[in-house]
């Protein structure tokens, strides 16, 4: 999803919170008992996977830790720190691998080609959805209903085509979710202005001096 609808919470207290907090606690523990191995037994493979945890949250704090930001998820904040991600499950992977004897391989390994065939598909299948940014965008509207900036992204995307009706009702949609977005506002006037509605692009068009106005006192 290129603009995810992730919760907000404001206590470290909430059960979502603590739920992550926990799991990442067990993740880092983990990380930990494989670096006491590492240096006990000198294994290569637990040493691989405490390299692939600290690479993948070390790279990641950089835009994701304690500091609030708008949006808290974002893919393409993954891309570097995912390099990690696939050392350390690589690790794990061979490892288990090497607990087995090379006849009990042939269950484990027909497993991995079928997930890697598996994921590959679904990347070829999500590369297709970038090349046309209309189906993108309402890809985005469905999978994040509840954000303006997807609706508002929509309407954009429908505007430059020419789908003046389409983009007024996701305009329409972005107003109902952020009422305070002035530009949302300015966007609807040039559409209604644009299809010879004038009496609703007045009414928005003095909607959208009005939050300007606002934003204009507040600063």
């Amino acid at each position: 999803n290129v603009d995810y609808d992730f919760p907000l919470y404001h206590s470290v207290l909430s059960p979502g919170v603590l739920a992550s907090m926990a799991f990442l606690l067990a993740v880092a523990g983990t990380g930990v008992y494989a670096l006491l191995k590492a240096v006990k037994t000198g294994s290569g493979a637990a040493m691989l996977y405490f390299t692939g945890l600290v690479w993948f949250f070390t790279t990641l704090s950089v835009e994701s830790s304690v500091i609030p930001i708008k949006d808290v998820a974002v893919e393409h904040r993954l891309y570097l720190p995912a390099a990690g991600a696939a050392l350390a499950f690589s690790a794990v992977l061979f490892s288990a691998l090497g607990r087995l004897k090379r006849g009990d391989w042939r269950l484990p390994l027909a497993v991995v080609i079928a997930v890697t065939i598996a994921l590959s598909v679904l990347t070829w299948s999500r590369n297709t959805l970038w090349r046309d940014p209309v189906a993108l965008t309402e890809d985005i509207v469905k999978k994040s209903p509840g954000k303006a900036t997807a609706h508002y992204l929509l309407g954009n995307v429908y505007a430059e085509r020419g789908r003046l009706i389409d983009a007024i009702g996701a305009y329409e949609n972005a107003a109902r979710l952020d009422p305070e977005d002035a530009f949302t506002r300015y966007r609807l006037y040039n559409a209604y202005m644009e299809i010879g509605r004038p009496v609703e692009a007045r009414r928005n068009y003095n909607e959208f001096m009005r939050l300007m106005a606002v934003k204009s006192r507040s600063r």
